[in-house]
């Protein structure tokens, strides 16, 4: 309530300025619905940028957050900011919604490959395959668990897993290690950002077979693009539209068991006869989401 105040008497006492919210369940939603109505008119414009995913989302609450959005979009007069490129073209509560791009930063790039292969023990012949975050199943890690079965009967490739595993899932990982001991590697750590860039770039491919319930953006997509590491990924929600739309990998239906294990053979063969394709794909995604890309992209809303 506090927060919220302060903001009415902030328009109150600079009018004409224009008012930018980043929270909008907390600050935008109960200001529109508040009695005070004069900052609304203080206010030369109302910016709302929405950074979770606006298309996606089936429950009760997804769909009350989308219509509490709307309208209190509506009695502000406010203007939408999204990061999905899905809503390109459409209008929210009677006005055009403004497209960004979902940024990344660091110092990610594919010329980092042989020393990073070599920091985390990988051969230049190995085939490795990434998982990295907080593993559970909301991230698909039953999948990667499941599909390594198999694909690790290869003794040329490699799990690496970077991040932390829910604990209902170590019996299994454990039980994995004991089947393939020289196949898998864990970080099981915090990775620091200068790290990072090396984790990916020692990557063949990146796994990304979300949960169904998960229809989010990924940090991790654009990160792996800028290393030059194409994905294997879930084929639904927001991930899934763009490595399928921007040619970023092989996308799978989760639902399917072995639809993992079989995109990982996939992969190692189809790497070396598309790496040139994907390469150009890979770079065109990450260019287009750069800090920068998104910085040319805010700076017009600001300035007329």
């Amino acid at each position: 309530m506090q927060v919220t105040q302060a903001i009415a008497s902030a328009c109150e006492l600079n009018p004409g300025a224009d008012v930018v919210f980043m929270a909008l369940d907390e600050y935008l939603v109960p200001l529109a619905f508040a009695k005070r109505t004069s900052w609304r008119i203080a206010a030369r414009r109302v910016v709302a940028f929405k950074y979770r995913v606006w298309a996606d989302g089936r429950g009760f609450h997804d769909h009350l957050n989308r219509a509490a959005t709307s309208i209190a979009l509506s009695r502000t007069s406010g203007e939408l900011v999204v990061f999905d490129e899905r809503l390109r073209g459409t209008r929210i509560a009677g006005q055009p919604v403004h497209i960004v791009p979902d940024p990344w930063f660091g110092l990610f790039n594919a010329e980092l490959r042989s020393e990073a292969r070599a920091r985390f023990g990988f051969s230049e012949e190995d085939f490795v395959a990434l998982t990295i975050g907080f593993q559970d199943a909301r991230k698909g890690f039953p999948l990667v668990l499941a599909a390594s079965e198999r694909a690790l009967r290869d003794s040329g490739r490699k799990l690496f897993i970077v991040g932390n595993i829910k604990e209902e899932f170590k019996p299994r990982l454990l039980a994995l290690k004991a089947k393939f001991p020289a196949q898998i590697v864990h970080l099981d750590r915090f990775v620091e950002e200068g790290e990072l860039p090396y984790v990916f770039a020692a990557a063949d491919v990146t796994l990304l077979p979300y949960a169904k319930s998960f229809t989010a953006s990924s940090g991790v997509l654009p990160r792996s693009c800028a290393s030059s590491v194409p994905v294997i990924a879930c084929s639904h929600g927001l991930v899934g539209y763009r490595a399928r739309t921007y040619d970023l990998g092989i996308v799978i239906n989760t639902d399917c068991p072995s639809a993992l294990a079989t995109a990982i053979d996939q992969m190692s063969v189809e790497l070396g006869t598309n790496r040139t394709r994907w390469a150009r794909s890979l770079s065109q995604f990450s260019q287009a989401t750069s800090l920068r890309a998104f910085e040319e992209s805010v700076w017009p809303l600001f300035h007329d």
